[in-house]
């Protein structure tokens, strides 16, 4: 329950990375280890007893109300191929290059 409420306390600030948050997160939970009890940690950490209601919509038990923001809103590492028989979207290219296309040095090395 806890890892859930804490990633919702990310989510809510809209910045999966905030960095306020992480150093808040590291201080009150990370660098105590064991010392403190555990509860105390969390609630320093997050200002409040920590919600169920993360873990249910996690769990698929409760319907998440709509958030202003997306996530994940990372770019992918590479370009994905169109669908066969689909236009690729404007600006992007049309298909990658197949290992034919490739110069010798980047072809797989099959003597190996």
């Amino acid at each position: 329950m806890l890892d859930k409420d804490a990633f919702e306390a990310f989510a809510e600030t809209g910045d999966l990375f905030n960095p306020d948050l992480a150093r808040s997160f590291r201080k009150n939970i990370l660098e105590k280890g064991g010392s403190e009890d555990g509860m105390t940690m969390y609630r320093n950490f997050r200002g409040s007893e920590p919600a169920a209601e993360p873990l249910m919509y996690a769990r698929g038990l409760a319907e998440r109300p709509p958030r202003e923001y997306e996530f994940f809103p990372y770019e992918p590492l590479f370009d994905a191929e169109p669908v066969p028989g689909e236009e690729a979207p404007a600006g992007e290219p049309a298909a990658q290059a197949t290992q034919e296309e490739l110069p010798a040095e980047t072809q797989p090395n099959d003597e190996e």
